[in-house]
């Protein structure tokens, strides 16, 4: 028995690091955009992982508003994943928070930035020890004004292992 506690408190779990693409949908005032993703993950245990995303995406107003042409979400959060390892196959949900800043780039006037409170939930799926695939969506809130739905796919390195 204490053999086992000793590996527990030795686990040193692996990062992942990746890009995607995918669709961003904000809640209210603008369009379904495409967007880039950048993730980074690390093991805390076999069963959690903490997880920073972040997502740049660039919508178009749903009115005739001429003051906003092309605004850009940009999205950066930070949040803990509940994983079940089936071998290859690995599923994940957890809960995260961040900011999100809407500006109308290149320029950056108009910055408006929140702080959001979200949900997201994928599948990764492992072609090797160190490469893997995945898609993930997310639903997250915003503190001061309206959030998003978004879905990626992406691909990530995976070392530490």
């Amino acid at each position: 028995m204490l053999h086992r506690a000793a590996l527990a408190q030795d686990f040193d779990g692996p990062w992942r690091v990746g890009l995607g693409a995918g669709v961003v949908a904000p809640v209210e005032g603008y369009r379904a955009g495409l967007g880039v993703s950048a993730h980074g993950a690390r093991a805390l245990s076999d069963m959690f992982d903490l997880r920073l995303n972040v997502s740049v995406s660039q919508h178009s107003t749903r009115g005739n508003d001429a003051t906003v042409v092309s605004p850009w979400l940009t999205h950066a959060t930070m949040g803990v994943a509940y994983k079940l390892d089936v071998i290859e196959w690995v599923p994940y949900f957890g809960v995260r928070a961040g900011a999100q800043i809407w500006s109308d780039a290149p320029r950056g006037k108009n910055s408006r930035v929140g702080a959001t409170l979200g949900i997201m939930a994928g599948v990764d799926y492992a072609f090797s020890r160190s490469f893997g695939a995945g898609v993930e969506v997310g639903w997250d809130v915003g503190l001061r004004e309206g959030g998003a739905r978004s879905a990626f796919a992406h691909a990530e390195y995976r070392f530490g292992l």
